[in-house]
């Protein structure tokens, strides 16, 4: 679910992520990387990176590599290897990114996807991210039950095996979606 724009010239790529989430290798044969979200703009050095923008919100990580980022008015927001930058409000913040995010971070592009404590409500929501067929949670409570494990992003069988091994939780598949329900 991600909506990307890029302009490649000989010096210089940049590129506009309006929503989801983009990994980047910035090469120094590429020249300078730019990433635009909104009204931040994010220099990025020679590194690897992974962004992601849901909610008009920016969630930047340095796996290596700088970024310097800034608002049209503001001072700019520097984060190195193994930082997150993010956005809030008006304020660019950056902070050490967490085991568990960079596990995420490097699960995703492999085709994987980690939840650690994850209320199931997010964990569903990241899910459908991936799916044609999207999960519903049929009873809100539901949502608020935990779980943790690496699946594999595209085909959910193995998450939905463990929902009903692990929670009072029944699978039902409809046409065009598959349902969680409380068990009975």
């Amino acid at each position: 679910d991600t909506q990307l724009a890029w302009r490649a010239r000989e010096d210089q790529l940049t590129l506009w992520l309006d929503h989801g989430e983009v990994a980047v290798t910035a090469r120094p044969e590429t020249g300078s990387v730019i990433l635009h979200a909104d009204d931040v703009v994010c220099a990025l050095s020679p590194g690897r990176y992974n962004a992601r923008r849901e909610a008009g919100r920016l969630d930047i990580t340095a796996l290596d590599g700088v970024i310097v980022a800034r608002r049209a008015a503001g001072p700019s927001v520097r984060a190195g290897r193994g930082q997150r930058l993010f956005t809030r409000a008006s304020e660019i913040a950056a902070v050490a990114a967490s085991p568990e995010a960079l596990d995420r971070i490097a699960a995703w592009p492999e085709g994987e996807i980690v939840f650690n404590e994850t209320p199931l409500g997010e964990a569903v929501a990241e899910y459908n991210r991936y799916l044609d067929r999207k999960l519903v949670i049929e009873d809100r409570s539901l949502g608020r039950l935990t779980i943790g494990g690496r699946f594999t992003s595209t085909d959910p069988s193995d998450f939905l095996s463990a929902l009903q091994a692990v929670m009072p939780i029944r699978v039902r598949r409809a046409e065009h979606t598959v349902i969680l329900a409380a068990a009975e």
